[in-house]
């Protein structure tokens, strides 16, 4: 059998806006849970916007540089999309070790239900 766990509230998302509100509502005493049914940091930072841009960032530097080559511009760059997903993996690798991290009332005021 289970074991029972008492919470004052239960947060439900991992992202910004979930770890924000547990750790203002832990920081005030209260226990808090936390679940997510995908990977624990939320889809900004692991699945949408930030990896998106790493993403976006490079296609946009091709095309600036392609719409004004002979302008000042000489050479329009490759874009080698190995580098570039890998770039995308070590920084959503970080930046979810950075969320776990970063809020240090989590450890011991914080019940996680991943």
């Amino acid at each position: 059998m289970s074991e029972q766990i008492n919470r004052t509230y239960d947060v439900i998302g991992s992202g910004m806006a979930g770890m924000t509100v547990a750790n203002k509502c832990a920081a005030k005493g209260l226990t808090v849970g936390i679940t997510d049914e995908l990977p624990y940091g939320g889809t900004c930072a692991l699945r949408g916007c930030d990896p998106k841009m790493i993403i976006i960032g490079a296609t946009e530097v091709r095309d600036f540089a392609q719409r004004l080559k002979g302008k000042g511009i000489t050479t329009v760059p490759e874009i080698n999309w190995q580098d570039i997903m890998a770039i995308r993996t070590a920084m959503t690798t970080k930046e979810l070790r950075t969320m776990i991290f970063a809020y240090p009332t989590m450890a011991s005021d914080l019940t996680y239900m991943l």
